[in-house]
């Protein structure tokens, strides 16, 4: 078998027939791709009109945002443990170089 005849096999197995996927936009049939690529514009339009993205951010910024305070403590503890790290790391260093 040829590589082209290869090719056009497995091509033929993996990609669906144009009509078996195809939908019609005003009379004229659209692949599966272009359907797909029409679903994803018509949906950024009306994300964009609705302010979706916007909306989203207010809610994951107030989720954030109360998250942050609840280990508001937690933080400042590791904090500290890590200033501690760092002041012990600097007193082994200065003993060690004696």
């Amino acid at each position: 078998m040829t590589v082209a005849a290869s090719v056009s096999t497995w091509s033929a197995r993996v990609a669906p027939p144009e009509g078996a996927q195809a939908r019609e936009v005003r009379g004229v049939p659209l692949t599966r791709h272009q359907e797909e690529f029409r679903i994803a514009v018509t949906d950024a339009v009306c994300r964009d009109k609705t302010g979706f993205h916007s909306a989203l951010d207010k809610v994951l910024d107030k989720h954030l945002r109360t998250r942050m305070q609840k280990l508001a403590l937690q933080i400042e503890k590791v904090k500290e443990i890590r200033r501690t790290a760092g002041t012990n790391a600097a007193t082994l260093r200065g003993t060690a170089t004696r």
